[in-house]
This record gives C-alpha cells, structure tokens and sequence, in this order.
C-alpha cells in the first residue's frame, strides 16, 4: 500500500484521532506509544524502537520492517538513541488493508475485530479485477467495500443524511449497506447508489446476512430467525418501511437479494399503517 491509501484508510475509514500534524510526518495515537505517517511514500509508517522490537519477535505476514533506524526530529514522541543524533524509529510498509489492521490492532490503534476479515478477504480476492483502473477509481472502489468514500456521500445525500428505514440522522450510527452485495458487482455497481440503502449499524447487519430484506413496496422483510420479537430486537417501530419510494433499478437489486437470501412471497396483508404492502417471508428447509 502507498502512503496516500495508508492515511486514506487512518483518516476516512477507521477515522482514527491525529494528535498531532507536523511538517513531515503525522502523529496517531496507540496503546503505549504512537506511531507516525511520513509524508514520503516509501516505508511511510514509523514504529518506536520498543514496539518494532516485539514486531521482529512476533512477525505479521504482509509487515515489512526495515533493519536501520529512522530519524527525524518529527518523531517527538520517540527517543534518540545515538547521542547526538535526531530523535528515532523503525520505517515499515504494509502489503495490504489485511496486514494494516492487524498491524494496528497488534499496537492498540484499533480494537480487534473492527474491519471484518470476511470484508478484508472480499477486497484481496477481488484485487485481480481492480488492475487496470486509475488509482484514484481503485481507492473508491475498496472504500465503497469499506462503507466509505463517494459511495457513502451519495447515499448520505441521496437518503438526506438519515437512515433509510428508521430516519436516525447521526453520521456515526450510518453505514453505507450494498443491496447487491459488492463480491458480486462489477466496478460500476459497487459505487452505484441505487445499489445501496443507508442504514443504522443493526439493520446494516441484518440486512448484509439476509436476516431482513424489503419488498417492492419498501415495507421491511423479517426472516423467522428473527422471530415474533423482530421488531423488539432491531429497536424499529412496527409498520416500518423504507421513507422513499424504490426507482425501478433499486427494486431489481432488491429483488436480487430477496432470492439470494431465499425469500419468498407468500400473501398480501394489511400493515399497522392499513397500508396494503407484499409479505414475505424467508423459506427455511425443514418449514
């Protein structure tokens, strides 16, 4: 990874807290010490001496240490080992989003688990078919995975900053849900809007595992895994639906999802609302 998807990934994805911006470097907090972004590409990310020593005992696949101290006087955090000599670390550089998080989750940076592997895995495997693209449409491609970038903007003014079902407008309870999962959609579709509702963080769950989905009509699907407490167990009103009408390309990736999910129209019934809309349920063997 270069430097400029490093801080990408630091600043817009994970959204960690600088401490301090400095002519040559950028300084973030970890557990015991910080650790510095260079503004130079190569090796740009910089260890102090005591962490970088448990690194070369403890390795981590794709984390590349260098053998020869860093110095800066930027490093303000860090000791100068050799008497007058700046202040120094030991440079790295990551191979990818997979090494990098568990880099930064191994120095306290991030808590275990942030970044699902599963979505971390999706973006390796798919890194054949993003060869051959600018990097600037490559970087957008793997924040959209990432719930970030141009893909959460246009669905944040798309859906006007507020959950697509529950109209929670709080940015940091929001995620940026694809309806054709992303593994499955070619580079168009993984930036497309109408490929994508905004959701609260537990309706983004469900729906990214089937557990819910939406009929033509935008009225809320449950899966019977979720039971008679559904409603309850998602904290959303009975009768909830979607707050906007679906455009005809919205409601064919629905339909997608409700047949990857296994979902099947069983009758009509009146809502809460007395609003007539599709119920579904999902099928189950053995049902």
């Amino acid at each position: 990874m270069d430097r400029d998807e490093i801080a990408e990934h630091l600043d817009t994805s994970l959204q960690l807290p600088v401490i301090k911006e400095r002519a040559y470097t950028t300084e973030y907090r970890a557990h015991d010490y910080p650790f510095y972004l260079k503004k130079a590409n190569r090796c740009p990310i910089v260890l102090h001496p005591d962490v970088a020593a448990d690194l070369r005992q403890r390795p981590i696949t794709g984390v590349d240490l260098e053998d020869a101290l860093y110095h800066n006087s930027n490093l303000a955090e860090f000791p100068a080992l050799i008497p007058g000599k700046e202040k120094c670390g030991y440079d790295l550089r990551v191979r990818d989003l997979a090494s990098l998080e568990e880099l930064l989750t191994r120095i306290g940076a991030i808590p275990r688990g942030l970044t699902s592997p599963d979505t971390l895995a999706e973006i390796d495997d798919a890194d054949a078919t993003l060869n051959g693209i600018s990097e600037t449409e490559r970087r957008a491609l793997i924040q959209a995975r990432l719930g970030q970038g141009c893909f959460r903007d246009r669905l944040m003014s798309y859906w006007e900053g507020k959950c697509a079902v529950t109209g929670v407008d709080i940015p940091e309870l929001l995620r940026a849900s694809h309806i054709k999962p992303w593994r499955l959609s070619d580079n168009f579709e993984r930036l497309d809007p109408e490929n994508g509702l905004l959701l609260t963080a537990n309706l983004d769950a469900a729906f990214d595992r089937n557990l819910v989905s939406f009929s033509d009509s935008g009225a809320i699907l449950f899966s019977m895994k979720l039971g008679a407490a559904a409603y309850h167990i998602l904290g959303i009103d009975p009768g909830a639906c979607l707050t906007k009408p679906l455009s005809a390309k919205q409601k064919s990736f629905l339909e997608l999802h409700r047949k990857a999910g296994g979902w099947q129209e069983v009758d009509r019934v009146c809502s809460m609302s007395l609003e007539l809309r599709p119920t579904f349920r999902r099928e189950t063997k053995g049902v």
